[in-house]
């Protein structure tokens, strides 16, 4: 079989294979006999432009691995097509959707003339003989890479990334970071995290991270093989074969990924898109890069920190230290201790749930005047977990919504203003009430105690505050006598 295919080769077979509704029944190349469309090669794949057999419909590419014997094995194959379509959930907006994938065997007689084709099964028992071509297909969406590349020149895309816009940049690193975040809370290890990689949607402007074809599903985090791209790979991955690495080394990757962008495609110390020796050197320290803020640099070189425990030790790190450079350190807080208001707000619902079922029981007189506070527990508690809810959001435009506009301070105040109001007028407008709802209506929510409720909710809701203001000052003089 040959090891070097041309251009016509590769389209002839697609034309043959087509006939037979191959490789896909689904989807097919973009102009088979007239020119299809490469997208983008790497050294083992091609990634061709393709439409729907049925409708036409554009938005697809077919990639294709295979050709000059550079096939992957059949069981990491399928496992990087089901890793990314499992990240593909949590981080839908953020990882390069894959829609179908197969794998063929192709008998080829004389130069480019498909004398058989079949496809493989997933419980074989022997593999047929003869000399096939053994090739591998994967549909997934069509998006432009971020790094356009002919060897010698490179270009970013879009504009905001070719003018090293920090804001585009940090809309870059927030958007690849949730996926990243995805994988290892999914306990895989995408290991090889570059330019190339990312991947731009011009329609929705979003960033997807796609080509998991290394990655590493793990038990217990860790992973021992070598699998990297030079200058994106981290110290303990390109040094060692023993040595196991986490979730650091691909956060490691990331960094460079970032440095690279700030530092107008170049790598620490080289004047161009090439990595140095020094890169690797014992406790090596990136200089600055040439853009961004000092407090973007900073994230970034922690990331590259030579030894794995100076980094960032989980990708929620990362990302609430970028959350804290866009909406202030407050936010930064409240994500990373979200689950004190998941914790109080839990026991809070449930009490509240407990003296509320108490409270209207019959013979349970004794426990009607406390239905004010089951009242106040239950709005305290729901309004903490849909806070904590809220904290869970990764969305940039939700985000900004809600922190950007103090919404949850703001609805949590004026619920319990506006229940100290009609507390105080239920019991100065009892007769107006009577005749507006019914005098059971009326006698039901005096028993409530509305204007107890407003008071008491309005005091926790200042006390927590101040008690986050207080525990951030704290954090804050921490960390500036530890510097």
């Amino acid at each position: 079989m040959m090891d070097f295919w041309t251009k016509e080769d590769i389209e002839a077979i697609m034309v043959q294979l087509n006939k037979q509704a191959l490789p896909f029944r689904n989807y097919e190349f973009s102009g088979l006999g007239k020119g299809m469309k490469l997208l983008g090669h790497g050294a083992s794949a091609r990634v061709y432009e393709a439409v729907s057999r049925e409708t036409g419909k554009e938005g697809f590419a077919i990639k294709v691995i295979g050709f000059g014997n550079k096939h992957v094995d059949s069981a990491s194959f399928r496992a990087a097509v089901e890793s990314q379509k499992a990240i593909a959930y949590p981080a839908s907006d953020h990882v390069v959707k894959i829609y179908a994938s197969t794998e063929l065997r192709v008998w080829i007689k004389g130069e480019n003339e498909v004398e058989k084709a079949d496809e493989f099964s997933l419980h074989e028992e022997t593999k047929p003989v003869g000399n096939y071509l053994h090739l591998q297909f994967i549909v997934m969406e069509k998006l432009s890479p971020v790094l356009e590349s002919n060897g010698l020149r490179h270009k970013l895309i879009p504009s905001g990334l070719l003018k090293y816009d920090e804001k585009e940049i940090m809309k870059l690193a927030r958007e690849i970071g949730i996926a990243i975040d995805g994988a290892h809370k999914s306990k895989l290890l995408h290991r090889d995290i570059k330019l190339e990689n990312i991947f731009y949607d011009a329609k929705a402007r979003s960033y997807k991270l796609g080509d998991f074809g290394i990655a590493k599903t793990t038990d217990d985090g860790m992973a021992s093989t070598v699998a990297f791209t030079k200058g994106y790979g981290a110290p303990e991955v390109v040094g060692t074969l023993d040595d196991k690495y986490d979730c650091t080394a691909d956060i490691y990757s990331f960094g460079m990924l970032l440095y690279v962008l700030l530092n107008e495609l170049r790598f620490p110390e080289s004047n161009d898109y090439r990595p140095t020796v020094y890169q690797y050197a014992q406790g090596y320290v990136p200089p600055e890069p040439l853009n961004g803020s000092d407090e973007l640099a900073a994230i970034v070189s922690k990331m590259l920190s030579f030894n794995p425990d100076d980094r960032y030790q989980s990708m929620e790190e990362v990302l609430n230290e970028f959350d804290k450079l866009k909406f202030g350190g407050i936010v930064k807080y409240q994500k990373e201790h979200k689950r004190a208001a998941l914790a109080i707000g839990s026991v809070f619902a449930l009490l509240g749930a407990v003296f509320f079922w108490l409270s209207f029981r019959d013979g349970a007189a004794a426990f009607s005047g406390y239905r004010w506070v089951a009242v106040l527990l239950l709005s305290l508690g729901l309004g903490l977990l849909v806070r904590y809810g809220i904290l869970g959001i990764r969305d940039e435009k939700q985000m900004v919504f809600y922190f950007g506009k103090k919404m949850p301070l703001i609805v949590s105040l004026l619920f319990y203003v506006t229940a100290a109001f009609i507390g105080w007028t239920l019991i100065y407008a009892q007769r107006t009430y009577e005749m507006v709802i019914g005098a059971d209506a009326l006698q039901w929510l005096l028993s409530l105690k509305l204007h107890l409720v407003g008071i008491c909710g309005m005091i926790f809701c200042v006390f927590w505050i101040a008690r986050e203001r207080f525990l951030i000052f704290l954090e804050g003089r921490s960390f500036i006598n530890s510097h």
